[in-house]
């Protein structure tokens, strides 16, 4: 009877994990996200425009505009891009380990995941990968979440 009890549960397991790799990869292999940070203390000071537009779609952002690219007086047109999900100014850094958190499974099924932030000096990659005290960043919660999944009982 416990023999019994232990296939199905290796077989459940298994079923668990084939489903949630086949989802991780309808979504595809490669995401690319936008964080957009808010203005600093000084940016609103001074009156500083956003420089950044969000575009709503589906009820989840996807792109960014970026307004007034040129370099000094030279005003440059509004560029677009895409990804794969945008941040708002507002989001929380749970609101981006939700979505990052199905990676952590994935990383325990065996899978290579990379998370990585990039951008210009100042524009809030150590925020969100390493966050702050009461408020930690995607490293701390990946590999709380790591840890916790590996010592849960089965």
């Amino acid at each position: 009877r416990a023999e019994a009890a232990r296939r199905q549960m290796a077989s459940d397991i298994e079923r668990r994990r084939e489903e949630h790799n086949r989802m991780q990869d309808a979504v595809g292999a490669l995401r690319v996200a936008c964080r957009v940070r808010p203005l600093s203390s000084s940016e609103k000071a001074s009156k500083t425009e956003a420089v950044v537009d969000i575009a709503h779609g589906d009820g989840v952002e996807h792109a960014i505009t970026v307004m007034h690219v040129g370099a000094g007086d030279k005003e440059a047109k509004p560029r677009t891009f895409e990804f794969t999900h945008v941040y708002g100014p507002d989001s929380k850094q749970e609101d981006v380990f939700a979505d990052t958190s199905p990676l952590m499974t994935s990383v325990l099924d065996g899978y290579n995941v990379c998370i990585f932030a990039y951008g210009q000096s100042g524009t809030g990659k150590t925020h969100t990968m390493e966050g702050h005290d009461g408020d930690p960043g995607l490293s701390p919660r990946a590999m709380s979440k790591l840890a916790e999944e590996t010592l849960a009982p089965p």
